[in-house]
């Protein structure tokens, strides 16, 4: 029954002695029937469709520069823009190093990826494959490139742990931790080897909320079990527009390095390296180009990426906030860094 129908009865009603039409309008609308939501499936088909994004990726190197390590990995990726053939992976899957990467969907024959982006700061790289060489069935991953998740929220990680392949782990958000140099979301769902570069999915929407990348266990005590910890979706989001965009997305910082109080995360600057910008040893970072709740230096990291030149940076000097604009440093790329190797030695720049 439309609405203008429901005026039409109600109208033709009125004429009836003792009809309380008021009364009648509100129990029509309550009766008048109401647009559903949108499901989420299910946790099972949230799976089966993961099946179809994630991939399987194979590293072969020899030699490790800055921090990697010279050996072949199996690891986990998942495919983020069908037509440009991009998969997300973590930058110590991808490697800094020299390395031969291949990629295969499941079923499918290993084919040959590239890097074309791997982070100085978050542990994530994008990875290029040829388009053409993908299955038709391949699936692009729903991104929540928004809110991070909520603690509690039910998740899965997904992906090849061991001997394992297209496995899943569930549990839930424990917190998002702030672990120097990052914002980490901790969970309770099991990685392990193999695991990293996977997608840790929100069972509630079936979107992809971080990218699985490392286990914590405090090894002292002989009682204390894992915990997974995944870099969050919204800081790669910021990647991937800015390389659709043909920005820079490099990593920026200012010219300080930064200190925090005790249950403060907050950056204040420590040292400061340029003297011309106008930061002072004690400032409490506040904002950058007018976006507050800097709650953590990544949090700072994400608002500097792919602002060129000079940002306004707000900070707390004594009681008052003081405005001043300061210059960025973009960091280089790691892939174009000149190394020598020698005798089982490696030569190289400070990472």
């Amino acid at each position: 029954m439309s609405f203008n129908h429901v005026m039409t009865s109600t109208h033709q009603i009125a004429r009836l002695p003792g009809v309380n039409v008021k009364y009648l309008i509100s129990i029509i609308l309550m009766l008048a029937p109401i647009p559903l939501a949108a499901k989420t499936p299910p946790a099972d088909v949230i799976l089966e469709e993961a099946n179809r994004y994630t991939l399987k990726i194979r590293r072969g190197s020899t030699v490790g520069l800055n921090e990697d390590e010279g050996k072949s990995i199996q690891a986990t990726g998942f495919l983020v823009d069908r037509t440009r053939g991009w998969i997300i992976t973590n930058a110590h899957v991808a490697s800094r190093s020299p390395a031969t990467l291949t990629v295969s969907f499941k079923g499918e024959k290993y084919i040959s990826a590239r890097r074309i982006f791997v982070d100085r700061l978050l542990d994530v790289a994008v990875l290029q494959v040829d388009p053409a060489a993908m299955p038709s069935n391949a699936l692009e991953a729903k991104l929540e490139c928004g809110d991070l998740p909520r603690m509690g929220s039910a998740v899965a990680i997904f992906g090849h742990p061991g001997d394992f392949s297209y496995t899943a782990t569930r549990g839930i958000i424990s917190s998002i931790s702030w672990i120097f140099p990052t914002e980490q979301i901790q969970s309770d769902a099991v990685i392990n080897g193999g695991n990293s570069g996977g997608p840790l999915i929100d069972l509630s929407t079936g979107r992809i909320v971080g990218v699985a990348a490392a286990s914590y266990r405090d090894t002292t005590d002989t009682h204390s079990v894992a915990v997974s910890l995944s870099e969050p979706m919204p800081p790669i989001c910021d990647i991937l527009d800015l390389l659709k965009s043909g920005s820079d997305a490099r990593f920026r910082q200012l010219p300080v390095s930064y200190a925090t109080a005790e249950d403060d995360d907050r950056p204040i600057v420590a040292a400061v390296f340029d003297k011309s910008s106008g930061l002072k040893i004690g400032d409490r970072i506040l904002a950058v180009n007018g976006f507050s709740n800097i709650r953590n230096t990544s949090v700072l990291a994400a608002r500097l990426r792919g602002v060129e030149g000079a940002v306004k940076v707000t900070v707390e000097r004594g009681q008052k906030a003081i405005n001043v604009n300061v210059v960025t440093t973009v960091m280089s790329e790691n892939t174009t860094t000149s190394s020598i190797y020698v005798s089982g030695m490696v030569i190289s720049n400070q990472w």
